[in-house]
């Protein structure tokens, strides 16, 4: 797992030391670069002359280059603790969206992306090189360049900057809330040493005196709601949670009216046709008809009778009764530091690499400055080498930094960052990628190391799996590394199965005490529980992801401007979750805004939602067919390796998907899941 020889890695770690003013600077600089070079390019190339070499190919090898700063600089808005410098990363966002649409408004280079299209096939093009030619010009085409109206044109250009400002202010928001609800100890009897520690809380003070703060962070809502006594306290954080973000409403159905107009000015019926086009999907009404088959066919009909803020405490409730599962108990069996050496581990075994962290004094010999802090944006970052084993040629892959325990200001959900993704450069030699597990895991207490719960186990492993995909892929050019959005989720989902292994779960597991392996018998009970309740929130997932779909498939544009999306919402919950929610209390269909609790329709998942359901039937049969004989089996670890993740985008995903299991894809496995329903 972990290389006990020390190599020098063939590249500097990036610098993390930028400042307001440096972020603002470089995006200056940066931007009148590329736009150096489209001029340069305009002006030097004409349509019959135009080809993959003479036109796209530079400006992707500059983006090679630049997109290194770039994505630095936005990583800023998601983690650091100083908020002057997570301000100046979102408008470095901002400014770049807004460059981003001048730049595809530019007829001069769509053009010459036209007329390189157009001859591809006298190239002599390899298919990245082909694939690449093919996006550029369709993003050109969504850009508005078919549209032939200087005015309409215009207005096009307008609203996917009046877009970019909406989404931008929402996440921000979101990111920098510090919302909460004020609860005496008795109202949080249960949940104190269960998540939440409540002398570390906020104390108030005035009409709050006496009470405690409990935030909407990730850890401190299952506390809550899985472990609170109370009914009457579950269900008033729910309702407040689910109204958290209220104020983003009118910008959400602003941005819900603006990609509907925008959609339609060049021809499309509506934004999800846009958006699904040139996804795995193709049509949205492959995706719908998806969605409508999951909410049909995955389980029993409820009969309502428990509430949405009872779920998680009951379904814990059971788990505890009927499996002598209790999540507390569980938890010590993985301490975080060692089971994520085992998570590490078990990507040594299947996929040949090794891991080396870094002490303070390799930061500093590997920071271009020399000063180890000058390469970490937080204290708290670790930093791994990452490099091939010696039967994979002993090759370094790159550098994995984890960012684990929540702060002010950072990012309240769990994610996985692309640095910069690996790419070719114009020497030949290879740049190499780093990428940033970012969670939000509950902190040690003075009293207990920090530990992982088993939600938590498949969450890290999860987004692990998404940092390895950027390490291992093996495209010419960065742009290539990105695979189709509704394909991103597959590879991930397929790894949460591991955390349904027994054998897995053992040799990750060293309690925190005493150093021992979990009991047969409890981790046994433990996988038995994997799809307890899954119907359940196999629904929820379905009320997102339908909400999505509907919000971007209005029939025509008035349909969208009076769109009701809290309406739409809510009726979904009543009618897809079979939960009971605060409607039958009397509280209307106006109860609360859960679409607004979450950026994802905000920040690129529009119209994209269905990837998560889309990737857990097309991670099933991988998982069942290639892996679950031998989940470490190198051999099929190295198989997936070379045929997925090295390609990444670079081909359809299809084709790889294809390769790898020998055949189509198909729903049986994910079909033959056992639902065991309340």
């Amino acid at each position: 797992m972990t290389s006990n020889t020390r190599k020098t890695p063939p590249q500097l770690l990036q610098l993390f030391n930028r400042t307001p003013e440096s972020i603002a600077s470089s995006d200056v600089q940066m931007q009148a670069e590329h736009k150096a070079l489209l001029d340069r390019i305009a002006d030097e190339v004409t349509p019959e002359t135009a080809t993959f070499a003479s036109v796209l190919r530079p400006v992707l090898l500059h983006e090679d280059v630049s997109d290194q700063g770039k994505w630095g600089n936005f990583m800023y808005s998601r983690v650091s603790a100083d908020k002057p410098t997570r301000d100046a990363s979102r408008q470095s966002i901002r400014e770049w969206e807004e460059y981003e649409i001048e730049c595809g408004a530019r007829e001069d280079v769509s053009r010459l992306i036209d007329a390189a299209y157009a001859t591809r096939g006298a190239q002599n093009l390899d298919r990245e090189s082909i694939r690449l030619l093919e996006r550029e010009r369709l993003k050109y085409q969504q850009k508005g360049m078919l549209i032939e109206d200087d005015k309409e044109r215009q207005r096009f250009k307008d609203i996917q900057k009046r877009i970019s400002q909406l989404c931008s202010e929402a996440i921000e928001r979101l990111d920098e809330s510090t919302a909460g609800i004020w609860f005496t100890p008795e109202q949080l009897v249960g949940v104190d040493g269960n998540g939440i520690t409540i002398a570390g809380l906020e104390k108030g003070t005035g009409e709050n005196e006496g009470k405690f703060k409990v935030s909407f962070i990730s850890d401190h809502s299952i506390a809550v709601m899985r472990y609170a006594e109370r009914e009457s306290t579950r269900r008033e954080y729910f309702i407040a949670e689910q109204n958290m973000a209220n104020e983003n409403a009118s910008l959400f159905k602003e941005v819900i009216q603006l990609r509907d107009e925008a959609a339609r000015m060049i021809g499309f019926p509506n934004h999800a046709s846009l958006r699904i086009a040139n996804k795995m999907a193709k049509t949205p009404e492959t995706v719908n008809a998806f969605l409508n088959d999951l909410e049909e066919q995955r389980g029993i009909e409820f009969d309502k009778s428990i509430y949405l803020w009872d779920r998680l405490f009951y379904s814990r409730m059971r788990k505890n009764v009927e499996f002598g599962i209790e999540d507390t108990e569980i938890s010590k069996y993985f301490p975080v530091k060692p089971t994520i050496q085992g998570l590490l581990g078990i990507f040594s075994q299947i996929l040949g690499v090794e891991y080396a962290a870094l002490s303070r004094d390799d930061c500093a010999r590997l920071s271009p400055t020399g000063v180890a802090e000058d390469v970490l944006w937080h204290e708290e970052v670790e930093i791994y080498e990452v490099w091939d084993d010696e039967a994979n040629g002993g090759q370094f892959c790159g550098y994995l930094y984890l960012d684990l325990f929540p702060r002010e200001g950072k990012y309240k959900q769990d994610m996985t960052l692309p640095i910069g993704p690996g790419c070719t450069k114009a020497d030949g030699t290879r740049h190499y990628a780093s990428t940033a597990l970012v969670c939000n895991l509950s902190r040690p207490s003075p009293n207990q190391t920090a530990l992982l719960q088993h939600h938590d186990l498949i969450t890290v492993f999860h987004e692990l799996g998404h940092g390895m995909d950027t390490l291992c892929c093996r495209t010419q050019y960065e742009r290539s590394a990105d695979l189709e959005q509704d394909c991103i989720e597959i590879p991930s989902s397929m790894l949460e199965y591991w955390c349904w292994e027994p054998a897995i779960l053992k040799s990750l597991s060293s309690h925190c005490e005493t150093g021992e392996k979990i009991p047969a018998e409890l981790v046994a009970n433990l996988c038995r529980l994997k799809n307890v309740h899954a119907n359940i929130g196999n629904r929820l997932g379905l009320v997102r992801d339908m909400f999505d779909y509907k919000v971007h498939t209005f029939a025509t544009h008035d349909d969208a401007k009076a769109a009701d999306c809290t309406l739409i919402c809510n009726q979904l919950i009543h009618d897809v979750s079979g939960m009971k929610g605060p409607e039958h209390l009397g509280m209307g269909m106006d109860w609360g805004c859960n679409y607004l609790t979450f950026d994802h329709v905000l920040s690129g998942y529009d119209a994209g939602m269905y990837a998560y359901r889309w990737s857990e039937v097309v991670s099933a049969d991988m998982y069942y067919s290639q892996f679950k004989q031998d989940p470490l089996s190198r051999e099929q670890g190295q198989r997936y390796r070379r045929m997925i993740m090295e390609h990444g985008g670079s081909r359809d995903f299809m084709e790889s998907l294809t390769e790898f299991l020998g055949r189509a894809p198909n729903a049986e496995a994910y079909q033959r899941e056992e639902i065991v329903s309340v």
